[in-house]
């Protein structure tokens, strides 16, 4: 018995030593205006790509949403202009949601342009976006400490006093917050 947990052990902890290593199969050159998020849509072979292109925080104009091919080979940079400083990005259906810094930006995917934009009350710090399988998006608010939820294209608040607020995934009827030094597991309902 003591063999056969030795022997166990040792296998469990050769296993966890292992390292994975990356190799790079191809790079984009300095064309991609500051990048924040990457959003792939596996089905169409597309990424889209946030791009602030100016300060973190300012709202500039400047910022926008690029596409680029998962091969690497076909990038349009310019496929989304005039947004300010877009991060987080969510995909529903047709439409792609970008966080912009105090609204959510709906894009029309097949038209490739903006739909509408979401002010949120208050917010100055739009963040991280998820979106539910039943199409409910929720955005973070890092600098206001707040997650929304918005549904039918109406904002209202979902979770206050969240420090750091910042990471947000929709799993099923569970909302995952990356909050300072804290997960957190929601009911997204």
């Amino acid at each position: 018995m003591k063999k056969t947990l030795l022997a166990l052990l040792s296998f469990v902890c050769l296993g966890a030593s292992a390292q994975h290593q990356l190799e790079k199969i191809w790079s984009t050159d300095t064309i991609v205006a500051i990048p924040e998020s990457v959003l792939p849509d596996l089905k169409k072979g597309i990424l889209y790509i946030s791009l602030i292109d100016g300060g973190g925080w300012d709202v500039d104009g400047k910022g926008g949403v690029a596409k680029l091919s998962i091969d690497g080979k076909k990038y349009e940079g310019n496929w989304i202009t005039g947004l300010n400083a877009p991060k987080g990005l969510g995909m529903y259906g047709n439409r792609l949601y970008a966080a912009d810094i105090s609204e959510v930006v709906v894009i029309d995917i097949e038209k490739g342009k903006i739909e509408k934009r979401i002010p949120i009350d208050s917010a100055k710090g739009l963040n991280d976006i998820t979106v539910t399988d039943n199409g409910v998006v929720y955005v973070s608010d890092s600098r206001t400490a707040k997650v929304w939820r918005i549904e039918n294209d109406k904002p209202s608040l979902f979770l206050d006093s969240m420090r750091g607020v910042n990471g947000l995934k929709a799993i099923g009827n569970d909302l995952y917050i990356a909050s300072g030094k804290n997960f957190v597991k929601a009911d997204s309902k």
